[in-house]
């Protein structure tokens, strides 16, 4: 497999659910190198090594001091210097969990970063990330 993309998101936590929400519109479109693992990604793991894909994009809401809805590609050398909790609400450390891909698969790692505006329990999805969602999509369908 060649590119592999990983929802990742907390669908009680507002804009935390992105990740997870686009996954799930990629495979209603029909693409199956995607992978929704909602707010355990660490439960994955072994699924995603026996798909043994080249790359991997992880997405996942975070606070990088963007506006709610911007996006950003950050490398390796881009999410290894995130602050460990500004990548996640899940129990593992999302920085944690991308090592451990790279480290036991043997390839590209990358996070598709989301800006959420609120994580807040039982919050609704706020209306920039509604409306970045389509443009995100877009985006991932140039890159798979």
């Amino acid at each position: 497999m060649e590119t592999l993309i990983i929802g990742v998101g907390n669908p009680l936590r507002g804009d935390d659910r992105i990740g997870s929400e686009i996954v799930k519109d990629l495979i209603k479109m029909g693409y199956k190198n995607v992978i929704d693992c909602e707010s355990t990604p660490e439960n994955y793991l072994f699924k995603i090594l026996e798909l043994k894909p080249k790359k991997v994009i992880v997405l996942d809401a975070c606070d990088f001091n963007g506006k709610p809805g911007e996006f950003r590609f950050f490398a390796k050398s881009d999410w290894e210097k995130l602050p460990l909790f500004s990548l996640s609400t899940h129990t593992l450390p999302l920085s944690l969990f991308l090592h451990l891909i790279e480290k036991e698969c043997g390839c590209e790692v990358y996070l598709l970063g989301i800006q959420a505006k609120t994580i807040e329990l039982s919050s609704k999805m706020s209306w920039e990330l509604k409306r970045a969602k389509r443009k995100i999509i877009n985006y991932l369908i140039s890159q798979i």
